[in-house]
């Protein structure tokens, strides 16, 4: 900057120098005052004891003789030092703009340019900041949306994992059961019986209580029936069922009684009438039997009863193992 002046590098150049730059309209109206006159005596009243020589017009305005004429084109810098550089350019830059008027309009500083540039990058920081900031709390939000819908699914997949083990246990529990009575049916015995007594016509009158021998047997599941003595032996404690159905004439009566181990538990029949035609009668009863319990038909006393046809039944079976 020493080529800006002479006696040498004075602060306070330094500060008018600065003032020609920031305060244009000032420059103005001195340009509007000498009317096209020298460079020099512009730039005097900013110098009141230095006086500017012709090198150091030349120096900032690009020209030997510093006049109005200068193209900008010939405005370079000249200086290698970037802050001399930025004085030169304030002087000219005045210079150019107030001085001479068909030099066309101001130019940027490189200072000013690089602080614009500054600007401009902190703002589009700024910017860049500010939706990545939003772009973030809106992805935040959608987070904690999406953990509440998965921490609810978890919670409904708990429950349905839970429901399904009380389904599968109740299940399990269930076959146990049905395997349970499969093996229950399986182990009861299957007892059933049915027999005709067996003869063709009147069977009778006998002189006493004569126990009766069905001997055509029609079934007898699990053998309990004795073909040879007429009686049931019970081979499990359950609940069994038994009847007996009769036909017979009328000459002499019929009387059939069921026996439990020499107890009478049920009976059936008819007297004897002297007109009338042959019947038909029956009984049967349901008895709570223990093992080896004996049950048969008896027929009474002066009783007759007549079979064909397998009309004279007794019949029994399991009803259910106790």
């Amino acid at each position: 900057m020493k080529d800006l002046y002479e006696g040498g590098h004075d602060p306070e150049v330094l500060r008018i120098a600065t003032d020609l730059a920031l305060h244009g309209a000032a420059l103005q109206e001195m340009v509007n005052a000498t009317h096209q006159g020298r460079v020099e005596n512009l730039l005097f009243p900013f110098f009141p004891t230095q006086k500017l020589n012709k090198r150091a017009v030349s120096s900032i305005f690009g020209s030997p003789e510093g006049t109005g004429g200068v193209e900008r084109a010939n405005l370079g810098p000249r200086s290698p030092s970037p802050l001399a550089s930025d004085w030169q350019w304030a002087f000219r830059e005045c210079y150019q703009t107030y001085y001479c008027p068909n030099a066309g309009g101001r130019s940027q500083s490189p200072s000013t340019v690089s602080q614009q540039q500054n600007n401009s990058q902190t703002s589009d920081q700024n910017h860049s900041e500010a939706e990545y900031n939003t772009l973030l709390y809106e992805l935040l939000q959608e987070l904690g949306a999406t953990k509440e819908k998965l921490q609810a699914t978890e919670t409904r997949l708990k429950a349905l994992e839970t429901s399904q083990q009380e389904l599968m246990s109740k299940h399990a529990n269930s076959e146990v059961q049905i395997e349970k009575i499969k093996m229950e049916k399986q182990d009861r015995p299957k007892v059933a019986f049915s027999a005709a007594l067996g003869v063709h016509g009147f069977f009778g009158p006998v002189y006493a209580d004569t126990t009766l021998v069905y001997k055509n047997v029609f079934m007898n599941v699990g053998n309990a029936y004795q073909q040879t003595t007429g009686i049931f032996i019970a081979p499990v404690r359950g609940v069994y069922y038994f009847s007996f159905f009769y036909h017979c004439g009328t000459q002499h009566g019929t009387w059939l009684n069921l026996y439990r181990n020499g107890k009478k538990e049920a009976m059936a029949g008819q007297h004897k009438t002297q007109h009338g035609t042959p019947a038909n009668g029956g009984n049967g009863s349901m008895l709570l039997l223990e093992k080896g319990d004996r049950v048969y038909i008896v027929l009474q006393k002066n009783s007759w009863i007549w079979d064909a046809d397998n009309v004279t039944v007794f019949s029994g079976f399991l009803f259910n193992a106790m």
